[in-house]
């Protein structure tokens, strides 16, 4: 399997189960902020290896992971219901869900309002999204987009992301800058990997951010759903 950041094996290796800067840790922040009431309805879409699907179920929470890999879910089931699917056609019914977990995954999608549109869809009133993620630029509302090459070629701008979660019925409660916790991954993938690692080769780009944004599900979306 293969992501932006290169083969997921070598990511592992270099990074842990969790795939993604921060790990864990940008998680139990968010669910120190949501305060989910215990058997609260989780979902982990794109849940990989069973990371946080297992970190979910081990706190009492009712939760279900999601990912378009077979050998993921596979892994995933090992710690909690994990099954096949995709942000783009969930399984699950209209507001059935206390809280949506989307961690380093809508970045890489490039019908991103359609996947916006279903997170909108699975999710009751006063809902939480979990949304960590790379952006391009600056962790600042509003700066200027940057379209060089980078490795996540659908990353919006914080300001971007702000905008489009608005129109589908979203208010950010929280946004933090994370930036520190990118660059500790990289770091860490060009001493295991070096030049070997994909991402090394990349000619120069923007310098992406990587930031924690929970946000409440407020009421109907103002755009039409794709």
């Amino acid at each position: 399997m293969t992501g932006p950041w290169g083969p997921a094996a070598a990511l592992e290796e270099a990074c842990g189960p969790a795939l993604r800067p921060g790990g864990l840790d940008l998680t139990r922040r968010a669910l120190d902020f949501c305060r989910f009431p215990r058997g609260a309805r989780l979902l982990d879409a794109g849940c990989g290896p069973g990371t946080t699907l297992g970190l979910l179920a081990g706190l009492g929470f009712e939760a279900q992971g999601l990912d378009p890999s077979p050998d993921f879910v596979l892994r995933a089931a090992a710690v909690g219901p994990a099954r096949l699917g995709s942000l783009l056609d969930l399984p699950q019914g209209d507001g059935s869900l206390d809280g949506l977990f989307c961690e380093c995954v809508l970045g890489l999608i490039q019908e991103r309002r359609r996947a916006l549109s279903e997170i909108g869809r699975v999710l009751r009133p006063g809902g939480f999204l979990v949304l960590s993620d790379v952006f391009a630029g600056p962790a600042i509302t509003g700066a200027p987009r940057d379209d060089r090459p980078g490795p996540c070629p659908a990353a919006m701008t914080v300001g971007e992301a702000i905008s489009e979660l608005a129109l589908f019925g979203f208010r950010p409660e929280l946004v933090e800058d994370h930036s520190q916790a990118l660059r500790t991954m990289a770091a860490r993938l060009v001493w295991t990997h070096g030049a070997r690692w994909p991402w090394a080769r990349q000619g120069r780009g923007p310098r992406p951010s990587y930031v924690l944004v929970v946000a409440s599900k407020t009421g109907d979306p103002t755009v039409a759903r794709d």
